[in-house]
């Protein structure tokens, strides 16, 4: 969760999201931004330059893939 008065906190949880849900199937490709309470993963994706992509993925914790869901952070915020 996203907490500016404490951004190292937020940090520190997108860093334990990523490392956890890499050790149980995601692929490298990804970086676990937040959970949606069910435990599939909100994600977004490295591209080949290293750089984050601005589509949002589902992460399943049932299969370990993950589907794109959003085009844009824009998108996910404003079908909430």
């Amino acid at each position: 969760m996203f907490q500016p008065q404490n951004l190292r906190k937020t940090y520190d949880g997108v860093l334990r999201n990523t490392k956890l849900a890499r050790e149980n199937g995601l692929s490298d490709q990804f970086v676990a931004i937040a959970d949606d309470g069910t435990g599939d993963l909100l994600c977004l994706r490295i591209g080949n330059s290293k750089q984050m992509l601005e589509e949002i993925y589902l992460g399943s914790h049932e299969s370990g893939k993950c589907e794109q869901m959003y085009s844009n952070l824009v998108e996910l915020i404003m079908e909430q």
